[in-house]
């Protein structure tokens, strides 16, 4: 029974790393951007700078399926493993974004912070479980469960690179497609291109 188990959460219950991503810059942020109709705007720094930083807060909500072992007291002996479903939010604050406008070759670099992992979740309702022992099917199981589930997707979280490379692909993708439409309709005559760049990484 248990090995038909494993091979059950083998095949079904590997990570599905999906995330939708869902980016948002307010009304007002945008009128700033553009400028009255009519008027030929000047693209400085401090004006993209503070455009970029009207955006709410960028977040990609991850969907993860996982299972855990719940031990004994002696943390040897297993008494029952939990299988679960839950997600993950990674996020960026824009207030931290920098922006450089280089002005001899009409690029605008924008650096993003580094992503967050927050709001790990695990949907009590999805739980299911398999039992060494029946004597471990408690009145008390799914409340042990629950804490043991949570704290597996919160580590899952922290070790997991894919969470934030996905977030930072998606971020500068719309980062981009955002702010230069916007530049290139602005200053009439200049055309401009965006860079947008992850934490650390290298212009």
């Amino acid at each position: 029974m248990f090995a038909c188990f494993v091979i059950i959460l083998a095949s079904v219950i590997i990570w599905n790393i999906k995330y939708r991503y869902v980016p948002d810059i307010t009304r007002k942020g945008r009128e700033f951007l553009a400028g009255k109709e009519g008027e030929v705007a000047t693209v400085t720094e401090s004006m993209l700078e503070e455009t970029v930083r009207k955006g709410s807060l960028y977040t990609a909500e991850y969907p993860y399926n996982g299972y855990t072992a719940v031990y004994d007291e002696d943390g040897e002996t297993v008494k029952y493993y939990v299988a679960y479903e839950g997600t993950v939010k990674a996020g960026f604050d824009v207030r931290k974004i920098e922006v450089f406008l280089d002005e001899e070759s009409n690029t605008i670099y924008i650096r993003l912070p580094e992503a967050a992992v927050t709001g790990p979740q695990v949907n009590p309702g999805t739980m299911e479980y398999i039992f060494e022992d029946e004597k471990y099917n408690t009145e008390t199981v799914a409340q042990e469960a629950y804490r043991a589930a949570c704290e597996d997707l919160a580590e899952r979280a922290r070790v997991d690179t894919d969470i934030r490379a996905n977030a930072e692909e998606s971020a500068k993708a719309a980062e981009k497609a955002l702010v230069e439409p916007w530049v290139n309709q602005m200053e009439r005559g200049t055309e401009y291109t965006v860079k947008v760049l992850a934490y650390g990484e290298d212009g």
